[in-house]
């Protein structure tokens, strides 16, 4: 028989007394920053709607695939929108997309409004200076199909939703809510004393509204989810902090884009002659099985969510509908490839809004404080942070408030603090980690 000599022995001790040790019973949640990097907003169907978003990309210094979408799609909506129709589905497309300042926003959209005008539709694309809803009236009673461009949309929100709200910003935006629903009938203006109101029938409003995440979470309250006004909107994600491309600046259009928006503009021109009303798109059996199964599903998936989720019900039932709508305008819901694509970018956008709000959104000053903490330690992922940099993210809140917060946290086990490695200075710092 083998003797074990006394470090053979320790060794083997040590292995089996750390097999017995109970585990930390406390995991840090990792964190991912990026929750949109994986959605491909690219189209990959041979259409004027690639065309346009690969000229938009190829001509930008930090190019933006899902703004560059958005505004392909909004263009498209403004400029045929109004003459489709899907049973009461339109063309009326509106957009929220986000990404940081200095990060090319604007460009997709100086894009569309070159686009616009090289074939003779400039007046069709308005950007966000009206001061009131009947300013906004007027001009969709010159322009039923409109383009609206609303930079920093986000201020609208806070504007609402603020202390100090602005009446006539939530005009615009109950305008813009009663264009999409009613698309396919009438609006009415305010009636004024000695006026007939101003009617628009069948409005074609599309939204291309751009801010940042921060604006956007900041503005929005949980009763905004409720009453479908933000049902309404694709939520994007652009990209953040890209390095800028070393490309020549041209506002040269490709002649094939141009030549085929023209084509497409006068056939609409005189179609809209023939049917004063919008004309119904020819779709195959398949695809009607298909466009049921997928409203199917997306009303099982709303009826199941849970908790604070629900609040998110009127969106996601409003998903099938803006796939649609878009399929309308990439191949006039002819393939059903095309509308699965749009259903996965949708799916998949949606599912990074909810989590992003339940992260950043709050309804008043005590939950707005809750977050600016929660936040800060959850982002640090497993690397957990120091008290020393808990206290400088955090330092807009009042000590007292955000200590007693932070203990009230620590004691129902959502966070958790740990000593961390002692410095030369023999002081080992407390650092903070969101349980996973």
């Amino acid at each position: 028989m083998k003797k074990l000599n006394y470090n053979e022995t320790a060794s083997k001790y040590d292995a089996m007394m750390k097999g017995l040790k109970k585990p930390d019973e406390n995991e840090a949640q990792e964190w991912n920053d990026n929750l949109s990097g994986e959605i491909d907003y690219l189209i990959p169907f041979d259409c004027i709607a690639r065309d346009i978003q690969q000229w938009i990309l190829s001509s930008s210094i930090y190019p933006q695939p899902a703004i560059s979408f958005a505004a392909t799609m909004s263009f498209l909506g403004a400029m045929f929108g109004r003459s489709i129709a899907y049973e009461n589905i339109k063309g009326n497309l509106m957009y929220i997309c986000m990404a940081e300042s200095g990060e090319g926003k604007d460009k997709p959209f100086k894009a569309i409004k070159l686009l616009a005008n090289a074939i003779g539709k400039g007046n069709v694309v308005k950007s966000s200076k009206y001061a009131s809803g009947a300013a906004l009236m007027e001009s969709l009673q010159d322009t039923p199909s409109m383009l609206f461009h609303v930079d920093e949309f986000g201020n609208y929100l806070a504007s609402i939703n603020g202390k100090n709200s602005n009446q006539y910003s939530k005009e615009i935006v109950d305008i813009m809510t009663e264009c999409y629903t009613c698309c396919d009938s009438v609006i009415y203006g305010k009636a004024l004393k000695g006026k007939e109101p101003i009617r628009v029938d069948e409005p074609n409003l599309c939204v291309l509204a751009l801010s940042t995440e921060r604006q956007i979470f900041d503005g929005l309250k949980t009763s905004d989810l409720a009453n479908g006004s933000i049902a309404r909107y694709s939520m994007l994600f652009g990209i953040n902090y890209q390095l800028p491309r070393n490309i020549e600046y041209s506002e040269e259009i490709p002649d094939k884009i141009i030549n085929r928006l023209k084509e497409m503009v006068e056939h609409e021109s005189k179609k809209r002659i023939l049917f004063k009303k919008s004309e119904q798109i020819k779709r195959s059996k398949e695809y009607n099985d298909y466009k049921f199964e997928m409203v199917k599903r997306m009303k099982e998936k709303s009826n199941s969510l849970e908790g604070e989720k629900r609040n998110f019900i009127p969106m996601y039932n409003r998903i099938a509908v803006r796939c649609i709508q878009q399929a309308m305008l990439i191949d006039g819901c002819q393939s059903i490839d095309v509308l699965k694509w749009i259903e996965n970018i949708e799916l998949k956008s949606f599912d990074v809004f909810m989590k992003k709000f339940l992260h950043l959104g709050s309804d008043n000053e005590m939950e707005r404080c809750y977050k600016i903490i929660e936040r800060a330690i959850k982002e640090a992922g497993k690397n957990g942070i120091t008290k020393n940099k808990f206290y400088a993210k955090t330092r807009q809140l009042d000590p007292g408030m955000k200590q007693r917060m932070l203990k009230e946290l620590i004691d129902s086990n959502s966070v958790f603090e740990k000593k961390g490695e002692q410095g030369v200075k023999g002081f080992a710092p407390t650092i903070y980690y969101w349980k996973k």
